[in-house]
């Protein structure tokens, strides 16, 4: 993933640099993978002549990454909700009986659920999510970020044209790396938990003792801060892109074939 960003910021006509902690903390609600339910468990229709279909999107990262620009930079906090601008939004949706519904909630697993629910999403799945009838009922705060950038289209597109052109399975498979790992480096947590030893300070739980011919040894949690690039602003907005696309896809090839 590092060298993948290494290779990235070739291409880049300025650096894009971390958020500050804050903002850090706040657009990292945002940031959540990709969709893997199952829609249909068990499939019998009866006769065992009906062939499955079996649909996939061709390097559905790369592909969300070159075709979309991206915000990394952060301009303000705002309490208006404004989906004209590009960034991040604390809202109370009220998502409808839909098929396939975009938004998401982690409680705790990862699902897609209709209802009424507070959530941090950015402005591209809000844009989509009222399109399929999601109602805002409430706004707390928003994440205001500048004009969104096309960070990956060069570096995609030179990367994936070398991938088709190369006959060496070793440079396929390098290249199809550095293109799949590029935008998870932008989302790096740079918080670290730590394990240290326990010298009886007060108000403090030891996590496990280790016993040895020496004695009893306690240790308790901690965390530490990477001093690293960390923007997972762009982050969210590739994975939102790749939801968005595969939900599209997903509703387009069902409402083909459900009625048939």
């Amino acid at each position: 993933a590092s060298q993948s960003l290494q290779v990235l910021r070739t291409y880049l006509n300025s650096p894009v640099s971390s958020l500050p902690s804050a903002i850090d903390s706040f657009v990292r609600l945002s940031y959540a993978g990709g969709r893997t339910e199952i829609f249909r468990p068990l499939y019998d229709d009866g006769s065992g002549g009906t062939p499955l279909r079996n649909y996939d999107i061709n390097s559905l990262y790369p592909h969300v990454m070159r075709e979309n620009s991206f915000p990394s930079k952060f301009v303000k906090w705002s309490t208006r909700l404004d989906l004209t601008k590009e960034g991040f939004h604390h809202v109370f949706v009220e998502v409808p009986d839909t098929y396939i519904p975009i938004l998401w909630k982690k409680v705790p697993k990862f699902i897609f659920p209709i209802g009424r629910f507070w959530g941090v999403y950015s402005t591209p799945e809000l844009r989509e999510a009222i399109l399929s009838g999601v109602r805002i009922l409430k706004h707390r705060r928003s994440a205001i970020f500048g004009p969104s950038e096309p960070l990956f289209k060069n570096f995609v597109t030179d990367l994936y044209q070398k991938r088709i052109e190369s006959d060496s399975e070793v440079d396929r498979t390098i290249i199809k790396l550095i293109l799949n790992s590029c935008y998870g480096r932008f989302g790096l947590n740079l918080e670290r938990e730590t394990l240290e030893l326990d010298y009886g300070q007060p108000g403090v739980v030891p996590t496990f003792e280790i016993k040895s011919r020496h004695g009893t040894h306690r240790f308790v949690k901690g965390s530490t801060k990477l001093r690293s690039f960390s923007n997972p602003a762009v982050a969210s907005y590739v994975t939102a892109f790749a939801r968005i696309e595969k939900t599209i896809t997903t509703r387009r090839k069902h409402s083909l074939h459900r009625y048939r």
